[in-house]
């Protein structure tokens, strides 16, 4: 089954993105991606709107519900959905919230992506461990602001992740770059803006549809990614097992597995790498780095 690559969370000028929809699209398209859904806040962009007449790209419908509890931004998107996500009153924790999205966006049809719990340090594994539902969470936003990796007093998004694991939730991990600003990204500095390219999927489906790819999805058939791509993926209860496509001769490559609480359960160098899981193990995914600086994470597996 071939590839492909695609965009979960990006924004056009239906809301606060500095270029319109069919243009996105077009950007995308000429970088190699298969399909995107622009997510623009509290709005469904019409797939008309970003639709190319060419069978190698497509659009999923898609829209991120966006609220304030506090000083906290409680952001989640909605994919596969048919209409806007409704908004909840004000007064709601920050779980209350995220999860109010969470079954706008399931009585739907839809999926729902937890997005960039760290941006403004917004909250943490403690509020999301609380949700029932929640499908995807980003473990990579491309955004500056973002603050992925986290400090001394945050946790990082893969350490949120293995929190939500460790205590029993099934979340896949995404990886978006959440882009806004479209307009002279070659020459202006990239420190303050939201540019393209800086996150997204490898989806491997039967074929670039709709359908396709939301099942994909669903089953955990994909990567996420800010550079690291993968030749091959086996991933099962038996055995994790890949290969890296590599980016160069000169650049290597550092593949860690992990298990419950974030525990190292291996560390294995070059571009083709093995796991086998232990019985006493609950789940195991992958980390991949690259001497380059990219990433990649594999879904993860779960044994019990």
């Amino acid at each position: 089954m071939p590839w492909y690559a695609g965009n979960l969370h990006c924004h056009s000028t239906f809301s606060d993105g500095d270029t319109e929809a069919i243009k996105v699209a077009h950007w995308y398209r000429e970088h190699g991606y298969s399909f995107i859904s622009l997510t623009d806040h509290n709005f469904l962009t019409p797939i008309d709107e970003y639709t190319l007449e060419t069978p190698d790209f497509i659009g999923i419908p898609g829209s991120e519900y966006t609220c304030a509890v506090g000083k906290a931004q409680v952001h989640m998107n909605g994919i596969g959905i048919k209409e806007r996500i409704p908004l909840p009153e004000r007064g709601l924790s920050i779980s209350e919230t995220l999860q109010f999205g969470i079954d706008g966006i399931r009585s739907q049809g839809g999926m729902s992506i937890v997005n960039h719990p760290c941006r403004l340090w917004s909250y943490g594994s403690n509020e999301i461990k609380k949700l029932k539902g929640a499908q995807f969470f980003e473990v990579w936003n491309g955004a500056p602001t973002s603050n992925n990796i986290g400090d001394p007093q945050h946790e990082s998004t893969d350490q949120i992740w293995d929190a939500m694991l460790s205590d029993g939730m099934e979340i896949f991990g995404i990886a978006a770059d959440d882009a806004h600003h479209y307009q002279d990204i070659d020459v202006s500095p990239k420190g303050n803006r939201d540019a393209p390219g800086t996150g997204w999927v490898w989806v491997h489906a039967n074929e670039l549809s709709c359908e396709a790819i939301l099942t994909a999805l669903e089953n955990g058939d994909f990567i996420a990614s800010n550079g690291v791509k993968l030749k091959s993926l086996e991933r099962n209860c038996e055995k994790i097992a890949f290969e890296i496509d590599t980016l160069g001769k000169y650049i290597t490559h550092k593949t860690t597995f992990i298990g419950k609480e974030g525990k190292v359960l291996s560390e294995q160098d070059g571009l083709t790498v093995s796991y086998t899981p232990k019985g006493d193990e609950t789940y195991v995914r992958a980390r991949i780095e690259s001497s380059s600086g990219t990433r990649g994470w594999t879904q993860p597996v779960f044994l019990r």
